[in-house]
């Protein structure tokens, strides 16, 4: 079986030490009509071997889109500007609610969430 693939790659002024978690939440959060970024609807999973994957590889994060996952990120990145606008302002305001005082920060009450969750060891979840 041949597959067709992907691989997107980015570079930064700056080494990436963020956890690759981050960048696949960004775009299920982002663009949540894409069930391939994500693998999930809602509350259930989608049992499928996911056709776009989330690596990191020599300190550079890497998208890889595998068959029909190719079409979903040449969709998305066909307009780069807007999701790098788009990533900049879900990261400003992600900021911004973490360091605002009258923001309370509160557990998931959807513990399902908690199994993706790169920081479920910080609340012991």
């Amino acid at each position: 079986m041949k597959l067709k693939t992907l691989e997107m790659t980015f570079s930064s002024t700056r080494e990436f030490k963020e956890n690759i978690l981050c960048t696949r939440g960004f775009f299920a959060t982002k663009f949540t009509e894409y069930v391939q970024l994500h693998n999930h609807i809602t509350d259930k999973f989608v049992y499928s071997y996911p056709t776009i994957q989330y690596k990191v590889i020599k300190n550079r994060p890497l998208i890889l889109g595998i068959n029909e996952g190719i079409g979903v990120l040449k969709e998305i990145f066909d307009d780069f500007d807007k999701v790098r606008v788009q990533f900049n302002l879900f990261l400003q305001q992600t900021i911004e609610k973490i360091f605002n005082p009258d923001e309370s920060l509160r557990m998931t009450e959807h513990l399902k969430k908690c199994g993706f969750c790169p920081f479920a060891r910080l609340c012991q979840r």
